[in-house]
């Protein structure tokens, strides 16, 4: 397989696996903008917005728009700091941290069914090999690609 042939390989896992993965997040009520940041809230609730801004990816205006919807769905709140006056802090309600559980169940289906056939030990090749990829990107893109790491900092 020639590069062009693997770039279309991965190109064509990464449509199917974001199509698969949106499809089920909707049927549980999970809109597009919405799993990062449910992602980072779980692990690092009572942060600022400009933490889910640079976890994201996304713009604050963006980030700001979402937010806005998640606290009207009663997903999120937000409290002032009591620091700074200026600075809101964002934390998961219940139902934030219901819909956070959901997306982890809608994640682990979409998981088995790209990992069906395979054995556990080429799931945890194959996982290793995205990871190297995912590093590859990461050191051409400037960091864009999202990491582990990130979500544990505060």
């Amino acid at each position: 397989m020639d590069s062009y042939e693997r770039s279309v390989t991965l190109l064509r896992f990464c449509r199917g696996h974001k199509k698969l993965s949106v499809s089920m997040f909707r049927e549980r009520g999970i809109s597009s903008g919405q799993p990062p940041i449910l992602d980072y809230l779980s692990r690092n609730s009572g942060c600022i917005q400009n933490d889910l801004s640079r976890y994201c990816h996304l713009e604050p205006a963006t980030i700001t728009s979402i937010l806005t919807t998640m606290e009207r769905d009663g997903l999120i709140e937000r409290r002032a700091s009591p620091t700074d006056r200026r600075v809101w802090l964002i934390y998961l309600t219940d139902a934030g941290r219901a819909l956070y559980d959901s997306m982890q169940d809608a994640s682990a289906r979409v998981a088995d069914i790209c990992f069906d056939g395979f054995t556990e030990s080429e799931s945890e090749q194959i996982l290793v090999y995205l990871k190297r990829i995912t590093d590859n990107i990461r050191r051409v893109n400037g960091g864009c690609c999202r990491d582990e790491s990130q979500a544990e900092q505060k």
